[in-house]
């Protein structure tokens, strides 16, 4: 079993009058891909600063191999979004910016351009798209391939080419030895792409380990659209099903057998527009599932299940 490179014991992390993390205990080790997800206000960006040192818990300890915050220069390095630049100053300066900030040299910094995408060295950080300062901020994090790289939600403001280029750049990464730590609502890119997930809710830690464990055996989802979406959702109710309805006359049916809701619908004259499915809906379906359990009176006093 690999030592840790991060852990992370008994965190606890509060302002004002107020606990946002209790007791959270993690570990991660290096050439992994960690996820972390769970319902916003949850705490995942807090725990991510507390980790890098930029909060001080009120209890518990981070540790990078072994080390507590702050850390030596090229450790680690994070992204939490499109950076605020300068909109006149080239973006070929910004990360010649970065690269001298922590001593790095000329492959530094071609390859931290590389990571850009961009092929004319004078546009400026103005000039970027949201997707292209994303992908900015992602390839500034990666300059000195730090021991321990954190994202925070990288995939808004990019396409469906640049995410399989974070995709493929973050495996490579990991495969040389670098600890992936990324937080992100993007469920479908995190199902596919961590080795293993933590879960949030309610600022303690619900879920760690194998995304597998964590889904279990939600695995697909069937769309429905009905031209009477009402009587569709009475029948779903009233048969015990779980669903979540949609802005287009149509609900979700979570674990739900595509035969049985077509023999169900029929047998109560449900017209339907259309059936979508079954597909993939395994994450997202556990953490509503999380969500719902969260929100019971009495589940913020100990550990969700």
């Amino acid at each position: 079993m690999k030592e840790p490179l991060l852990a992370l014991d008994a965190v606890t992390v509060g302002m004002k009058s107020r606990t946002i993390l209790s007791e959270v205990s993690l570990r991660l080790t290096p050439g992994g891909w960690f996820g972390l997800v769970g319902p916003n206000g949850c705490g995942k960006t807090t725990l991510m600063r507390a980790a890098l040192g930029l909060l001080r818990p009120l209890a518990g300890t981070v540790r990078l191999a072994g080390t507590p915050p702050p850390y030596p220069t090229r450790w680690a390095s994070a992204s939490f979004g499109p950076r605020l630049t300068h909109p006149r100053r080239r973006v070929r300066t910004e990360l010649r910016l970065r690269v001298s900030a922590i001593g790095g040299d000329r492959s530094d910094l071609d390859r931290a351009w590389a990571d850009t995408g961009l092929t004319d060295s004078r546009v400026c950080c103005g000039d970027l798209s949201l997707g292209q300062a994303q992908r900015l901020a992602v390839a500034t994090a990666l300059v000195g391939q730090p021991r321990l790289l954190v994202l925070d939600e990288p995939t808004v403001g990019l396409d469906a080419g640049a995410v399989h280029w974070l995709r493929n750049r973050l495996r490579r990464y990991a495969a040389a030895g670098g600890c992936v730590w990324v937080s992100s609502h993007d469920l479908h890119e995190v199902e596919r792409s961590a080795d293993e997930i933590a879960v949030l809710g309610q600022g303690r830690l619900a879920y760690a380990g194998p995304v597998a464990g964590f889904v279990g055996e939600r695995a697909v989802a069937v769309h429905l659209r009905s031209s009477e979406p009402d009587l569709l959702r009475r029948v779903l109710a009233q048969s015990g099903a779980r669903f979540s309805e949609e802005p287009d006359l149509g609900v979700t049916v979570h674990d739900g057998d595509a035969a049985q809701l077509g023999r169900l619908l029929a047998a109560h004259q449900v017209p339907l527009l259309s059936m979508a499915g079954p597909s993939s809906d395994g994450l997202r379906s556990a953490l509503d599932d999380l969500v719902t359990v969260a929100g019971r009176p009495g589940a913020e006093k100990g550990r969700i299940q």
